[in-house]
């Protein structure tokens, strides 16, 4: 069987860059940085050791995120410059160890593992996917898991359900309602996280609760005349499997 192993570049990347102490510069030391990178790539390929591996990264100015809500990440500061100047080094390590690099113009990375995984389907391939993105458990099946690398823990089902009381195939309805500030969706005022995993224990999904004729008149008052956003909002944190990904299984192994 192939064992591929997927990792959310930027996601990992930008972790370790975060951690390390800052220099009189006002940044992480670039050498530690890429040694750090260095030894997370070395030991995730000892720790999982995958017979495929690829690294996706992302580059863009505009998405279909943005197509479809401009105000979309609107609130979030600039990558690091220092960080972002190094990734040329980055792609020699990732090289190194035969670790392919995957970026598309356009989308976003969670975007193209969802396109990764599938893309695989057809093939007798088990995916792990390397992250700490919990939308990322919307993949989770029989065939693919996903991995915290830092806190060296599976993102499972029991995962999502502790954090969010949900299943992981109701995360973009459970964000649409509750929203997500680390990308500027507000969500829909006055719903929380308790009243939103209720609604879906009860209804299953968005679809359903809007079309439900027994909400509580409090709840229902909330969401009425916002059926627009809660779909426009699901549909940001749900993820795209089209993406052009170009690559193959061959030239993702690893020798």
């Amino acid at each position: 069987m192939i064992k591929l192993l997927i990792i959310d570049g930027l996601n990992l990347v930008r972790r370790i860059y975060s951690a390390l102490p800052v220099a009189d510069n006002g940044n992480p030391d670039i050498l530690h940085f890429l040694n750090a990178c260095d030894n997370a790539f070395k030991h995730m390929l000892e720790l999982h050791q995958p017979s495929h591996a690829v690294c996706v990264f992302e580059h863009y100015t505009s998405t279909w995120r943005h197509q479809l809500y401009p105000p979309y990440k609107a609130n979030r500061k600039p990558q690091p410059e220092a960080m972002l100047a190094s990734f040329s080094k980055i792609q020699e390590i990732l090289k190194k160890y035969d670790i392919s690099w995957l970026d598309i113009d356009g989308y976003e990375a969670d975007d193209i593992i969802a396109s990764i995984v599938q893309a695989t389907r057809k093939h007798d391939c088990h995916n792990l996917i390397l992250t700490t993105d919990h939308l990322m458990a919307q993949l989770l099946d029989g065939q693919t898991q996903v991995y915290d690398h830092f806190k060296h823990l599976p993102i499972n089902r029991d995962t999502i359900f502790k954090r969010y009381s949900v299943r992981p195939d109701q995360l973009m309805d459970y964000f649409a309602l509750v929203g997500s500030g680390s990308v500027n969706v507000p969500g829909i005022a006055g719903v929380g996280a308790k009243t939103a995993a209720s609604l879906l224990n009860q209804f299953d999904n968005c679809a359903a609760l809007i079309d439900a004729d027994d909400l509580p008149a409090k709840v229902g008052n909330k969401l009425q005349g916002h059926e627009h956003a809660i779909y426009l909002y699901r549909a940001l944190f749900s993820l795209r499997r089209d993406c052009p990904i170009g690559g193959n299984l061959k030239e993702w192994r690893v020798a």
